[in-house]
């Protein structure tokens, strides 16, 4: 039994362990703190124009993809890196949390929680205000405390099965 925890892009790698393949054994829940949900998503609100952090994010989208751009023979490759498009029945419930001013916006999340609630996947997002960003997030007042309890609360063992003696 047991959760993973990812920040920023380590939140992406969290929720597509998390989306693999209608689950994996003993993965009881996934938390992104920031979590980079779809690389897409950072490519285009990177666009010219944009703030410096989201073009810099843009850049490491590019670079997760082996240096190329989501068109032509690279597309393939940018598909398999968007999660919401690999949320399935047996998936774990996922947690996210994200500022609501930050470079990686909650928009990310809400894309993974449409696809997952459509496979009947629980996944809660908690925005708070502002624009800290992965660990600065995470030390924000009550973060870390709503994470623990969250984790907490799926790695708890399961009770006995309603109307069972006691």
């Amino acid at each position: 039994r047991y959760v993973i925890i990812g920040f920023s892009a380590g939140g992406h790698i969290a929720t597509a362990v998390g989306t693999y393949r209608n689950g994996l054994p003993g993965l009881k829940g996934v938390v992104g703190v920031s979590p980079v949900v779809s690389p897409l998503t950072a490519y285009s609100d990177g666009d010219v124009g944009a703030a410096p952090e989201q073009r810099k994010l843009r850049k490491a989208a590019i670079r997760l993809a082996g240096n190329c751009h989501p068109t032509g023979k690279c597309a393939k490759r940018w598909m398999s890196m968007e999660v919401p498009w690999h949320a399935s029945k047996g998936d774990a419930p996922v947690l996210t949390v994200h500022s609501t001013e930050e470079f990686v916006p909650p928009y990310h999340s809400e894309l993974l929680q449409e696809q997952l609630a459509k496979a009947g996947v629980a996944m809660n997002i908690r925005t708070v205000p502002g624009t800290a960003h992965s660990t600065a997030l995470y030390r924000q007042p009550g973060i870390a405390e709503t994470i623990q309890s969250w984790v907490s609360a799926k790695l708890s063992p399961p009770g006995p099965p309603t109307g069972a003696q006691q």
